[in-house]
């Protein structure tokens, strides 16, 4: 990892159903795409291709999250604020917490399950929350903002990154880590961004 090194790092390979796009095109391109920055200057120092565009998956998450804490600083939300589980949530392929519909949780208990177990049906309904009832709402809000982000050939669709042939974001520092730079850490094996400012960023899509 380039952590100590001050460098960023994203990289991207395409994983997608086969029949959404023409054999080597876009986001089922064949390769990595990747692009190595100093997160200090800014610097570029090395890319190969970084602004095809792929399917982000979970790091689709991210930008979730990012409303999610969006609304608590605003006080819209609290981490106790309860949310319901829709047969839409409950529904959703693996990973997932197992929910079901009627249950309720808490916005801290979608967020801890979206950020430790990439839990599908957390983040679906959290999203759903947060979309005042629709998926489609919500995606519309998570794309305005990545677009507001300067993320503006990012495209979300549903809040959980389950695939879909349109939810599409180049590997670029800008478009892979900006929605939690400044307000999470992030850590898994595909993902991990810092809290502080203009930090160190190693991603993978």
């Amino acid at each position: 990892m380039a952590m100590a090194l001050g460098l960023g790092v994203i990289a991207a390979q395409s994983i997608t159903p086969a029949q959404a796009f023409p054999a080597g095109y876009g986001p089922v391109s064949p390769g990595t795409d990747w692009i190595v920055m100093d997160a200090t200057t800014g610097k570029i120092l090395s890319q190969n291709n970084p602004y095809t565009e792929r399917f982000p998956a979970s790091l689709t998450k991210l930008m979730t999250l990012d409303l999610a804490f969006h609304d608590l600083r605003a006080g819209r939300l609290s981490p106790d604020t309860t949310i319901p589980v829709t047969a839409a949530a409950a529904n959703v392929q693996p990973v997932k917490l197992n929910l079901v519909p009627g249950q309720t949780i808490t916005v801290r208990q979608a967020m801890l399950g979206m950020t430790t177990l990439s839990a599908n049906d957390a983040a679906t309904a959290l999203g759903q929350y947060l979309g005042n009832g629709s998926i489609s709402r919500a995606a519309a809000a998570m794309t305005e903002r990545a677009h507001a982000l300067g993320m503006l050939h990012t495209q979300f669709y549903n809040p959980s990154g389950l695939p879909n042939p349109g939810q599409v974001t180049p590997c670029s520092p800008a478009t892979s880590c900006s929605p939690i730079r400044n307000t999470a850490t992030c850590s898994r094996s595909r993902a991990s961004c810092s809290k502080a400012g203009r930090s160190p960023i190693s991603t993978a899509c």
